[in-house]
């Protein structure tokens, strides 16, 4: 059977374009549905996230208490650290760095603290000491410059900064105990200030 369509052209172009606009309704709702679904998603991933950062800020005030306890604790050892280092370090040099250091630290005023020791073979010593003022350091520099197992004395960091950095040469020979009397012809040492022997 033959169908004729007597319409004019321009009907059946009308019902094309409404099965299309149908067809893209179907479309728009369809991507709709998913990007809301979509967006659905990304927003409980959020609120996940939010909820696990706030789960984990007691553990993370924790660990920051917990550093800075440790750095504390490790600012308290750092003395008790330098002594033990400064003693291992003198022990493997051997009995000529402590006859050196002894000979050294007869001279060194009471009240003025030993921090660093070290001696550069073969007759080079320089070391750090901490006193309390103008006073303390030039009671420092009194004993210290009447060591006779120093010579050529060079001092930096005088006070305000309260520390006081000293090296020399000609420390005593290794073997002879500190006391020991000077070499022929040398003239011999000045007794020690009073307050000296710290």
């Amino acid at each position: 059977m033959l169908k004729i369509d007597l319409l004019p052209r321009h009907f059946a172009i009308a019902r094309t374009n409404k099965r299309l606009v149908a067809l893209f309704i179907v479309l728009l709702i369809l991507f709709g549905g998913a990007w809301f679904v979509q967006a659905s998603s990304i927003s409980k991933r959020i609120e996940q996230v939010k909820a696990d950062t706030e789960a984990l800020q007691p553990k993370i005030q924790e660990v920051d208490r917990l550093t800075q306890e440790t750095q504390e604790k490790q600012s308290q050892m750092a003395p008790l650290k330098a002594r033990v280092d400064f003693a291992r370090d003198a022990d493997a040099s051997g009995r000529g760095y402590w006859e050196a250091f002894w000979a050294i630290n007869e001279y060194i005023w009471e009240e003025a603290q030993l921090t660093q020791f070290q001696i550069t073979p073969p007759a080079s010593v320089s070391f750090t000491v901490r006193v309390k003022g103008t006073l303390a350091a030039g009671r420092f520099l009194m004993n210290i410059l009447r060591c006779p197992a120093l010579t050529n004395i060079i001092m930096s960091g005088l006070p305000g900064g309260g520390t006081v950095a000293g090296g020399g040469g000609a420390m005593p020979t290794p073997g002879a105990p500190p006391g020991a009397p000077p070499p022929p012809g040398a003239a011999p040492p000045p007794p020690p200030a009073p307050g000296a022997g710290g």
